[in-house]
């Protein structure tokens, strides 16, 4: 068992989940979140916690103040609060984004790392990106 900030012991009920990029240097121009590609991750939970982590290498490759923002889905519902970096024309910034997401019912649950724009073209560099989530309780 493990202490987590000096809360009540966790038990790790199963392997973490890891996704991996897969397709290479995905773009969107959406300003609402949309899936970012290769980062699902469906699990089968006993019910409890699980502790999600996700990130992402991002660019713009046409704005220079153009935020790019990260954030979490549970079953098509966003989570906690987004992640962000303005990287400008020709840089890259390591953004990530995490939640424990509590009391998730027994079942099969997808988690999904999403992202949008508010100007200009995001781009995630290469396959740097990953997801990984792990059911914990307590």
């Amino acid at each position: 068992m493990a202490t987590i900030g000096g809360s009540a012991p966790y038990t790790v009920t199963q392997r973490p989940a890891t996704v991996i990029g897969v397709a290479a240097s995905p773009t969107t121009t959406s300003t609402t979140d949309v899936d970012l590609p290769d980062m699902a991750v469906t699990l089968t939970t006993t019910g409890g916690d699980l502790l999600c982590l996700g990130v992402c290498v991002v660019g713009n490759s046409t704005s220079a103040t153009g935020n790019v923002y990260l954030t979490l889905s549970l079953d098509g519902t966003q989570k906690g609060m987004a992640a962000l970096a303005t990287p400008g024309i020709g840089n890259w910034d390591t953004v990530t984004v995490h939640d424990m997401l509590q009391g998730v019912a027994a079942g099969a649950h997808t988690v999904k790392l999403r992202w949008h724009t508010d100007g200009g073209t995001a781009v995630a560099n290469g396959t740097q990106r990953a997801l990984t989530v792990v059911e914990i309780r307590r």
